[in-house]
């Protein structure tokens, strides 16, 4: 027969056991100084008291209380500090409990029919047992255990009822109409009760983690869906871009093309003194679009490409545009990507000038160094950042909204690259490192 002392050291073990298992799975509402202390102090009167009870009144007595006080004590003090109330707290408490008091009672079982009221055999076995319970607990359960009760939201209430009820038959069954300990003909209907209710605690966690693991492939396949719809849009969006860059470059070059022409009729019109039908010529002609020439910003083509239109664009929006660039005609960088950061950090920045009535400039700065693409574009802007879950959004359309930085912070992600932003007064600056090694 264990003594009071022997009978103490099991329960404190079950009672740490039962924590261990019981963070496992519980979440706060906030880890705090009052929390830890209020949660210490409870546990710390229930052990004393129950060790009290034991020495004085006797292990059955001891039983009682812990029924009576532990229990009570301990659930309501947790569901005070939890995180999750109603159904979530009730299955996290009641599997806590049926996953070390079962392993207990089934330790007490086998001990009992192998060794008897061995006291060290009970000591031994019994603790071990709860403490590999709640390791597992610990190990496999309580990260994903933590994601289901952040993500599930329905079908707690009927788990809870479950649980409690599978808890409410295991203490009938173990101490009424009185203990198993004076029921050894019971043993096998305790041990058929005890794998019944780990089967259940089992089926009840797989439940909840599938419905947990169901919900994040739902969102899952429902955030890669909106990312191949955001991906179509903006090549939608680069192609018309792209056709609209070549049409007025071509548009450009064919003028170029056409110069001579225009100065031979001009020559001869001088040559005969038709003064009166140069300037009815040139008239016709409009000279100011003849004298538009491509600028040669850089070597790299499709950088050139994308600087030339947005020149072009922003003259014809009258913003002051001026550009540094020093760009290689080739770099470790995909021409697509350069092409998707730049259009769309240029098309940012245009958009943003839109919106100023006065004093417009874009100022783009980009050079190569040290196998290093280094990006500084600023742009004047309204002074309002509009931001949302600490991404930039875009004044557009609703629908378009943050697509564009979007874009650009996935070119940077794919070269471990760097982008920060921020304001000086009404000037919004971009800056852009990619670090351009061998994909």
């Amino acid at each position: 027969m264990l003594n009071a002392d022997q009978f103490t050291v099991i329960n404190i073990v079950m009672i740490a056991c039962v924590l261990i298992t019981f963070f496992s799975v519980y979440v706060p509402q906030k880890v705090n100084r009052r929390y830890r202390m209020t949660a210490v102090f409870s546990l710390s009167v229930c052990a004393l008291m129950m060790a009290a009870v034991a020495h004085f009144k006797g292990i059955m007595a001891a039983n009682n209380s812990m029924l009576a006080i532990w229990i009570p004590l301990t659930f309501v003090v947790f569901w005070v500090f939890s995180k999750y109330k109603g159904g979530r707290y009730l299955v996290t408490y009641f599997i806590s409990l049926l996953s070390i008091t079962s392993i207990n009672g089934l330790g007490f079982i086998v001990v009992d029919t192998c060794f008897g009221w061995r006291p060290i055999a009970h000591v031994f076995i019994r603790c071990t047992l709860m403490l590999l319970a709640a390791w597992l607990m610990w190990r496999f359960v309580k990260k994903p255990f933590a994601k289901a009760l952040a993500s599930v939201s329905k079908g707690w209430s009927l788990m809870a009822v479950v649980t409690g009820l599978f808890y409410l038959a295991f203490v009938v069954f173990f101490a009424y109409p009185k203990p198993i300990t004076e029921r050894p003909k019971e043993y096998g209907f305790a041990v058929l009760l005890i794998l019944t209710i780990y089967c259940a605690v089992v089926l009840v966690i797989y439940t909840i983690l599938n419905l947990s693991q169901e919900i994040e492939k739902g969102l899952a396949e429902a955030q890669r869906q909106n990312e191949q719809r955001i991906n179509s849009m903006r090549l939608a969006q680069m192609e018309q871009q792209y056709k609209n860059m070549m049409n007025t470059l071509e548009q450009t070059r064919i003028i170029r093309h056409d110069l001579a022409h225009h100065f031979r009729m001009i020559s001869e019109y001088c040559s005969s003194r038709q003064y009166e039908k140069i300037e009815a010529y040139l008239e016709e002609l409009n000279f100011r679009n003849v004298m538009e020439e491509v600028k040669v910003y850089c070597r790299n083509g499709t950088a050139n490409v994308i600087l030339s239109y947005y020149a072009w664009l922003s003259e014809t929006e009258d913003i002051t545009y001026s550009c540094e660039a020093d760009l290689p005609a080739k770099i470790l960088c995909n021409e697509m990507d350069l092409s998707v950061l730049l259009g769309n950090a240029l098309e940012n920045a245009v958009e943003g000038c839109r919106k100023v009535c006065k004093e417009r400039e874009l100022h783009i700065r980009l050079r190569y160094e040290k196998k290093k693409l280094i990006f500084d574009i600023r742009n004047s802007f309204d002074g309002i950042l509009r931001e949302k879950n600490g991404l930039l959004q875009s004044t557009k359309e609703q629908e378009q909204h943050g697509f564009g930085m979007r874009s650009i912070q996935r070119v940077v992600d794919k070269y471990d690259g760097y982008l920060r932003y921020y304001t000086e007064e009404q000037t919004f600056i971009l800056q852009i490192v990619l670090i351009l090694e061998e994909l």
